[in-house]
């Protein structure tokens, strides 16, 4: 059904058609809210969607107008990734069946000859709202649950050896510092030690991944590249590592790689790394609980002047339509069943360093056979760009096509012209007898696309498609009917239950591949979009990673933990057992503060409240905020200075989240303070102020104030509209502190400003609404 809510773009350079439209889309009452914009041509609909404050749900525009006509227009639309979803009405005089046929092949979503019926117009309008709108649900419930699994994922990666530093910390202080002779202080060193490893390839990972999004990898490539002349050793040595854990799992290992290769120009230690983590994923992704072979098979061949190094498994394999996001960060396919462990970078690194080396890595795959992860790099001793690829791995696209047809002449004989289509796309394809063998089929190969008779035995062609629709998986999939039903009403039955084409029998071969593939290409556009939109989410998160801030108290951490371990037999007393303890602690307590920084500054970019941010509730007197904020600065021996504070009687409420509301007065006053410069004054002011419409919290300092450049930066901060999360503040360890404290005010629809003079002082103005 439609939404309650729909925005139309009408493009026609004829004012009494356009306003014939609008009266006919309003009269129909087709959404309960109904907004309609207007173009008297192609330039003005890209205006229109610049300008638009919602982006329209559905275009409709006419093909022959003034300055840019709709095929034109279309075209500049779809380049558009953010328009890219927008379905495409022509409503056309040009109604030749030549005409027709362009129109169908150009990407439109419908093409509609003047004059129209206007109840058939209508119906069309509407499954194409009800469509668009379903395809978005689908795509909103995908992102969320993307913004979630990353949530989790770093949650899970971050937590885990931070509480292995943490709890074997404390247990090694207190087993040292107690002289408890019943435990073993190298046990717990041993455990802090693989928290921090842990933690280490964890930063190392996601720091690679930041330096592959800039120029300081490729700056890197090229200081260290060379020529490296036996390429095929790096493959090697990395497979005799892995053989003894492989053997421990029950996974064979073949290594089938000659002696020596051609060479590549490259960097080895690079390169050599990304053999490691294809060859690592392919054994972890080896079912060790299925019955059937277990093994991955290295081996290596040359052509067209390229080394083809081959690494397959004998796997679970991966969907075809999560095959293209396996290269992006956070992307790991079964992690709940295979109980991985990391972030979802090491193929994104891998393919990262190929690519540096003009290189490419190629995926083939099956699910539940396994998969062949190719590694293709050119031949050569110096810098070189890839330009051999040859037209079947760049320019062939490969598409599943399931063909459900009870006419087993007609099912062989349009497999057969498909399976011979080797131009654009390669097809695999899939048949099926009726619509209830067709379902069977969708559970075992997910296709890219359906073509389906209507009139077949146990369930007929509108009810397989009706079934499929009503699958989330499968609902964007295109669904092209081929039937002997040629009647005009039938047609128009076809098109507005849902099917993106109707051709009847008999039909023009070529025609059919042009609509295949116009279907296909239509299809991708989207798939492309929603890919972009889901890369653009994960280059945010990355975005926000500042590893320098968290290295450094993990180096400290460490350090000391190896002092420690080289000292233990002398350090039970004096100065080395209280430094290196001191050290640890430290390293420790900074380490968490940064973690919890980064998670919570996820958490709020991803727009999903968390579980502990409770519901906003009625506080009568704010004065209690403060009084929670003394206590909590009370007792924190981080805390050199006093709390002052002041308020005048309220007689109003505001609607408060009170732990966030503390916790980022608490953070404005700690990390202002941190940032003072000598000498610190020895008490903060904070006053509670209020007007008719207002409360304020008032938060200043006598004496010296910011660094000039500090307050540029937060003012910037305190203005913006956007998410603070996406501010990059130069003071880079106290950045997350402010970011997340602006992001709790704004929860409370809320300001921040700051009034700020080196000299004499800085004062913060946090206003909030009465309730």
């Amino acid at each position: 059904m439609p939404p309650s809510s729909a925005t139309i773009l009408l493009v026609e350079d004829t004012q009494s058609i356009i306003d014939g439209l609008c009266e006919l889309l309003e009269l129909a009452a087709i959404t309960p809210n109904l907004q309609l914009l207007t173009a008297n041509n192609g330039v003005e609909g890209l205006e229109a969607l610049e300008d638009a404050k919602t982006l329209p749900d559905l275009i409709i525009s006419d093909i022959m107008m003034p300055e840019m006509d709709g095929f034109e227009f279309l075209s500049r639309v779809r380049a558009n990734h953010e328009w890219v979803h927008i379905p495409f009405i022509f409503l056309t005089a040009k109604g030749t069946d030549q005409d027709i046929k362009i129109g169908r092949l150009s990407g439109a979503e419908r093409y509609i000859t003047k004059p129209f019926a206007s109840a058939e117009l209508i119906e069309l309008v509407k499954d194409q709202l009800a469509r668009s709108h379903a395809r978005q649900q689908v795509y909103q419930t995908n992102l969320d649950q993307l913004k979630q699994n990353i949530i989790q994922t770093l949650n899970h990666e971050f937590r885990t050896p931070l509480t292995h530093v943490t709890a074997y910390y404390e247990m090694l202080a207190d087993s040292l510092i107690n002289y408890n002779q019943n435990e073993d202080p190298q046990a717990y060193l041993r455990g802090l030690q693989k928290g921090c490893i842990r933690l280490n390839q964890l930063l190392d990972d996601l720091v690679t991944l930041v330096e592959l999004r800039t120029d300081d990898a490729a700056r890197e490539f090229e200081a260290m590249a060379e020529p490296i002349y036996n390429v095929v050793r790096l493959l090697i040595k990395v497979a005799e590592a892995r053989e003894k854990e492989a053997e421990e799992q029950g996974i064979s290992l073949f290594i089938d790689l000659p002696m020596t290769s051609p060479p590549v120009f490259g960097y080895d230690t690079k390169l050599k790394d990304a053999f490691e983590r294809i060859v690592d994923n392919a054994i972890k992704f080896i079912d060790l609980e299925k019955a059937g072979e277990k093994a991955v098979y290295l081996t290596m061949e040359e052509k067209d002047n390229q080394l083809h190094f081959h690494i397959r498994d004998t796997g679970i394999g991966i969907p075809r339509h999560i095959q293209s996001e396996l290269f992006d960060a956070f992307t790991q396919h079964n992690r709940d069943r295979l109980e991985q462990q990391g972030a979802g970078s090491g193929l994104a690194i891998a393919q990262g360093w190929v690519n540096l080396h003009h290189g490419h890595i190629n995926l083939v795959s099956q699910e539940n056979e396994g998969s062949t992860f190719t590694v293709i790099l050119p031949i050569g001793t110096t810098p070189t760009h890839n330009t051999n690829a040859t037209k079947s791995e760049h320019t062939i696209k490969k598409a599943s096509i399931l063909i459900v047809e009870d006419d087993p002449f007609l099912l062989n004989g349009l497999s057969e012209l498909l399976e011979l289509e080797e131009d654009e796309f390669s097809f695999q394809v899939f048949t099926a007898t009726d619509g209830v063998e067709g379902l069977k089929r969708m559970q075992e190969h997910r296709p890219d696309i359906i073509i389906s008779d209507i009139m077949m035995p146990n369930m007929d062609g509108y009810t397989f498609m009706k079934t499929v629709r009503q699958n989330p998986d499968w609902m964007a999939i295109p669904f092209i009917l081929v039937t002997a039903r040629n009647q005009k009403k039938e047609r128009f039955r076809g098109l507005s239950s849902g099917a993106e084409e109707y051709i009847t029998k008999p039909y023009d071969s070529l025609e059919l591949i042009k609509m295949v593939k116009a279907q296909l290409n239509r299809y991708y556009q989207r798939n492309s979009s929603t890919i972009a939109g889901f890369r653009q989410f994960k280059e945010s998160i990355l975005s926000l990673l500042k590893p320098d801030d968290m290295l450094a108290p993990l180096s400290s951490v460490t350090k000391y933990t190896q002092e420690l371990d080289r000292n233990l037999n002398n350090a039970r007393t004096g100065d080395a057992l209280k430094q290196s303890l001191q050290g640890i602690q430290n390293g420790s307590r900074t380490l968490t503060h940064f973690v919890e920084d980064f998670i919570t500054l996820i958490d709020l970019k991803t727009g999903i409240e968390s579980s502990f941010i409770e519901d906003p509730y009625l506080i009568d007197n704010p004065a209690l905020i403060l009084l929670e904020l003394q206590q909590i600065l009370h007792f924190d021996p981080e805390s050199p200075y006093t709390l002052a504070y002041q308020y005048e009687a309220v007689n109003a409420a505001i609607l408060c989240r009170q732990s966030l509301l503390t916790n980022a007065l608490e953070r404005l006053i700690k990390a202002t303070y941190l940032l003072l410069p000598k000498p610190k004054p020895d008490t903060i002011n904070i006053q509670i102020q209020h007007d008719d419409r207002f409360i304020y919290f008032v938060i200043y300092g006598e004496g010296l104030g910011l660094p000039t450049p500090v307050a540029q930066k937060l003012k910037q901060l305190f203005t913006q509209k956007d998410k603070a999360a996406n501010t990059q503040l130069s003071f880079l360890e106290y950045g997350p502190t402010f970011s997340i404290a602006h992001e709790y005010i704004k929860m409370h629809n809320g300001t921040i400003s700051l009034d700020n003079n080196f000299e004499s002082g800085f004062r913060y103005v946090i206003k909030l609404p009465l309730a």
